[in-house]
């Protein structure tokens, strides 16, 4: 009877610790998610080719960054950039305004945890 009651108790002690590792994950979760992005420049200084800068946000394993050429995102492109705070465009048109937005990712648990996205920010493309 002793063991028995042994076994329940390290039973329950690995159930309490993985309750706990969950709540820890979930609270790391919804920190990081309202984490928001920031551009903090989105500049074109050669031709076809547009340089965007962010801010860093702590935590995060990479960054995905949205561009296109309507201010709705609709036919968006993403590019995903790991660690840097920022990413040279290339092969944009020329002479055209394109509209750029950050968010942030991080691995959480087996799942992609994503930031609220930066503001749209406008740049016009030489």
């Amino acid at each position: 009877k002793a063991e028995e009651l042994l076994r329940q108790a390290q039973r329950l002690q690995q159930q309490a610790e993985e309750l706990q590792k969950q709540a820890e994950e979930s609270m790391q979760k919804a920190a990081f998610r309202g984490e928001k992005a920031a551009v903090s420049k989105a500049v074109s200084k050669k031709k076809k080719q547009a340089r965007i800068t962010w801010k860093k946000i702590e935590g995060a394993e990479g960054y995905v960054i949205q561009y296109a050429a309507k201010r709705s995102f609709k036919g968006a492109k993403k590019v995903i950039v790991n660690q840097k705070t920022s990413f040279i465009i290339r092969k944009l048109k020329g002479r055209r305004t394109y509209y750029v937005k950050v968010t942030g990712f991080r691995n959480i648990g087996g799942e992609m945890i994503y930031t609220q996205a930066s503001a749209r920010k406008k740049v016009r493309v030489k």
